[in-house]
């Protein structure tokens, strides 16, 4: 890759916190019912949820 040109590089996934930011929402029961609703995907890592990035593009993108 020459000097010049950057990398553009996306989270995989992000938190539920995170994913209600870039989404624009006030309150992570919006994401949470996404979640539910199967509009978003998202895996339990431990205690937290974490939401799959491309899931967040597709969303948006409808």
């Amino acid at each position: 890759m020459p000097k010049n040109q950057t990398m553009n590089l996306e989270p995989l996934s992000v938190s539920i916190m995170e994913a209600t930011r870039l989404l624009g929402f006030k309150d992570p029961k919006s994401v949470r019912n996404l979640i539910r609703s199967g509009d978003l995907h998202a895996c339990r890592a431990g205690r937290i949820y974490l939401v799959s990035y491309e899931s967040l593009k597709e969303f948006v993108g409808r």
